[in-house]
Order: C-alpha cells, then structure tokens, then sequence
C-alpha cells in the first residue's frame, strides 16, 4: 500500500499533463467514433473502447482536483478547461470561427517564410485549395466534399490572393502556429 502511495503522489504531481493527454486520446477517439458512424456507417470498436476507458479516468481527476483544491479556483478552473478547450478544438470545423481564417493564413504564410509583409497591400499569397477550404459547409461532409472537389480540381501550384488584416500583427505572436506548419512542410502533410 505504501508503495501505491508513492507512485500515486509522484504521478500527481504531473496531474494536468496527464489530464491533457487523457482529454486529448479521449476527444480524437471520440471523434472516430463519430466520423466513422457517421461517415462509413461502422462503429471504430478501438475507438469506442479506448474513450470509454479514459473518460472515467479524466472525471477521477476533476473529482480530485475539486477535493483536494477547494480554495485554490484557479487550478479547478484549469482542470475543467483543459478537457473542454481539446473539446473544443477537435469538434469545431476550421474556419468556423469568425477570426480565424486571416490568423491561419498568416501562419501558413510565416511557415512558407513570408514573416515581414508589405502594410500597404495588406494581401496574401494562399493556394487556392486552401483557400476554397474556407467556403465550406458547417458539417463535416461538406468538408470532405470540398477536399474532394480540390483534388478533382487540379489546382496544384495555383495560389490566390486574399487581403490580410493579420499581416500588421507583430509575428512573434504566431510562432507555435508557424513551427507547426513548418514541421507540416517538411512531413508534406496537408
């Protein structure tokens, strides 16, 4: 039991990493889970399995986050965002945030290289299937129907101009986008 202890205290002391990763594995299963009923009309038996094993592991957190924490707000606070933030970002399509579509734009560009642009044209080189990606539907079919469009397209190498307001934007403020779009670019993902 002493043993138990010892392992418990120093695996909680990393309580919020392990949170993270847990939320995380949960919402990208979850999501499988969903895509793939909703998609293929199959259930992801892994997928479902693997979420219906972390998410009691993510509520014994919260729970003991909230017991052990009840003067300290902040922390209950961080604990219960972090699971609804991953939420958030697995289940909401791109560019369905009103703003987000220049800030993506512009790190996609950092990441090409592009830091300093000119304030007077206030524009942006983005290839047009990424572009068109933009315009789509608020469901996921719609979204998949619009890769497929792009590919069907043959728009390789064509690049559309689009206006920026983000380009005004001092650049140290996209440097965690912009290191992944650069490691994007050297793994060719899309």
């Amino acid at each position: 039991m002493e043993t138990f202890k010892k392992i418990y205290s120093k695996l909680w002391k990393a309580n919020y990493v392990i949170e993270f990763f847990a939320a995380l594995i949960f919402m990208f299963s979850l999501f499988n889970v969903l895509y793939m009923k909703k998609i293929n009309n199959i259930w992801s038996l892994k997928d479902l399995i693997l979420s219906v094993l972390t998410i009691p592991f993510i509520i014994f957190i919260i729970i003991q986050h909230i017991r052990t924490n009840r003067d300290k707000l902040e922390k209950i606070f961080l604990c219960i965002s972090i699971p609804l933030s991953i939420a958030y970002m697995v289940f909401v399509l791109p560019f369905l945030v009103p703003d987000e579509g220049p800030h993506v734009f512009r790190s996609f560009n950092m990441a090409r290289g592009n830091i300093i642009v000119s304030k007077e044209e206030n524009e942006e080189s983005v290839p047009v299937e990424f572009y068109n990606l933009e315009n789509t539907k608020n469901k996921y079919t719609d979204l998949i129907q619009a890769k497929a469009d792009n590919i069907h397209a043959n728009t390789d190498g064509n690049e559309a101009k689009k206006f920026n307001q983000t380009v005004t934007y001092f650049p140290i403020v996209y440097i965690g986008p912009t290191i992944a779009g650069v490691i994007g670019n050297i793994l060719n993902l899309n």
